[in-house]
């Protein structure tokens, strides 16, 4: 018989994440967080890590770049 190559493929699901700062103004300061948005059996779910307060942008940057580590383990 001839040569037949058969491919075979398996859905092991699809990770998204999506990852955004988020700014609250509170009083006359702005406080600034990392959030993480996932899905859970259906139902989105969110994580918060605080950055800081009234941050330059490369403060927030850097803040931003820890907290993507901390988020992701």
């Amino acid at each position: 018989m001839g040569d037949h190559k058969i491919a075979i493929f398996i859905n092991v699901g699809t990770f998204y994440y999506n990852m955004y700062v988020e700014k609250r103004k509170v009083g006359k300061n702005i406080k600034y967080y990392l959030v993480h948005s996932y899905r859970d059996n259906g139902k989105v779910r969110k994580i918060r890590k605080y950055l800081g307060g009234n941050l330059a942008k490369e403060g927030l940057e850097k803040a931003k770049n820890n907290a993507k580590l901390h988020i992701l383990k």
